[in-house]
């Protein structure tokens, strides 16, 4: 099989030739301590079975504070994204003075088309994006906009209504370039829970991520992975009943074990994830990072439906040797069948 292959077939709930590998984001001084000559795409290209990508700003990246393109300033720590600190809308006269992004602005999505041209039908492609809830709460920030959902909901709508629409057009564009997997960020738990009820999710939310979901649920060549971290237990079957395929990235230290959520869901949805990266990878031996890697193939690759993956993303403080542990672990003890 070939990265692609496996990857599908992973999703699709069927045994692979062996369990494919992934990584949401990769930070280039990890990735560089292991191949000098390599960028991070290249890295993905070489060491793992999905290569992905999404839209940034590098040169805004590069600034310890900048403001994107959502007008949303942001203090850069050295990861993949800056933490929002200031916000845009404060009232509703802002929003109605808004001017949101152009998700289909002419060099948006050069990096996909580039894997596309290179990658299509060898490797897994994905295409990193949010559905709603992210760019609604960074436009005003969190508190606010959680106080909106329940003092104003109208006004908390029309900052849902602009963040999706904008990820919808890119989803869509994404899919027709040739992206063969939408990965859906928007963190919606943290490590005790949910941000928000469940009840909530259902009624102001849900019905974005089944629109959302609804693009790839008929196209049988593209994937939907939903990526939240934090104890996402309770959202986990409103997503199998949307038409999810995966899910991502199990959280460990959130109380989200791998054995009992196979238990539960390993039958309806694709697991992805819950190698530690805060403690295991980031402070343990190698060792420790193989045993870890065995373990969690032995309780939920058996029956296909798992693809190996950190518990976030192998952010800076992630040992380089670590990453290498655990990506050859899962070469050794991922093949199939599972002992």
């Amino acid at each position: 099989m070939n990265s692609l292959e496996r990857v599908k077939a992973a999703l699709e709930l069927k045994e692979p030739d062996r369990v494919p590998m992934l990584e949401w984001s990769l930070n280039p001084r990890v990735t560089s301590e292991i191949e000098p000559n390599l960028d991070v795409q290249e890295f993905m290209v070489k060491h793992l079975d999905v290569v992905s990508t999404y839209w940034a700003d590098e040169e805004q990246r590069k600034k310890d504070f900048y403001v994107d393109e959502w007008g949303i300033k942001r203090k850069f720590l050295g990861q993949d994204y800056g933490i929002p600190f200031e916000h845009p809308i404060q009232s509703k006269k802002d929003l109605k003075n808004y001017t949101p992004p152009d998700p289909l602005e002419d060099d948006r999505l050069t990096n996909l088309e580039g894997l596309v041209d290179n990658y299509k039908g060898e490797k897994a492609i994905a295409f990193l994006l949010e559905t709603t809830f992210t760019y609604a709460w960074g436009l005003i920030g969190m508190s606010e906009f959680l106080k909106l959902l329940i003092k104003d909901p109208p006004f908390a709508r029309e900052l849902l209504d602009l963040s999706f629409e904008y990820n919808y057009k890119l989803a869509k564009q994404a899919i027709e370039i040739g992206a063969d997997i939408i990965f859906c960020g928007d963190d919606l738990a943290y490590k005790k829970g949910l941000m928000i009820s469940k009840s909530t999710f259902d009624k102001h939310l849900r019905h974005y991520y089944e629109k959302m979901i609804g693009l790839t649920k008929n196209l049988s060549d593209v994937y939907f992975v939903k990526h939240s971290d934090g104890n996402f237990w309770e959202l986990i079957q409103p997503f199998i009943d949307m038409g999810v395929d995966g899910i991502n990235p199990i959280e460990p230290t959130a109380g989200m074990n791998i054995k009992e959520v196979k238990k539960s869901f390993g039958d309806d949805v694709c697991l992805i994830g819950n190698i530690d990266c805060p403690d295991l990878l980031s402070k343990k031996s190698p060792e420790q990072v193989r045993k870890s890697v065995q373990n969690k193939i032995i309780q939920a690759a058996p029956g296909g439906g798992y693809i190996l993956a950190s518990s976030n993303e192998i952010h800076s403080s992630v040992r380089p040797e670590n990453f290498v542990a655990m990506m050859e672990a899962g070469r050794k003890f991922g093949e199939y069948p599972i002992n």
